[in-house]
């Protein structure tokens, strides 16, 4: 199930593994040229929320055979992201490699995982 949409958590209170199609919108804007197959945003997530919902997203991007996808914590106040060091220890411990996104595609504030 590869394409150019983006996951929306529902019941964010209680941390529900579901998520919700939703098309492409204005906070994150798909380029035709991008090769992503899915995009989390963790803007506004405390680190054990932003952890809880990684952990059900790369799961789903796995079992989904989803080879790359994007990850946005922000940049953060002063360029520190508490968030981006959640992602990278998180991702590290998983053995799953990842990069920094191009400029264009969320720079400081994107790793683009590759799965």
């Amino acid at each position: 199930m590869k394409g150019k949409i983006r996951r929306k958590i529902i019941n964010k209170a209680r941390m529900s593994a579901r998520f919700e199609l939703e098309n492409a919108d204005d906070n994150f804007d798909f380029d035709q040229n991008d090769d992503v197959d899915d995009c989390l945003d963790l803007h506004g997530y405390t680190k054990s929320e932003a952890l809880s919902v990684l952990d059900d997203f790369i799961n789903f991007a796995l079992e989904n055979n989803f080879n790359k996808v994007r990850v946005i914590t922000g940049i953060g106040i002063d360029n520190y992201s508490v968030l981006k060091g959640v992602v990278m220890d998180y991702l590290s411990d998983r053995d799953i490699k990842f990069t920094q996104s191009s400029q264009n595609r969320g720079g400081n504030g994107a790793f683009d995982v590759y799965l």
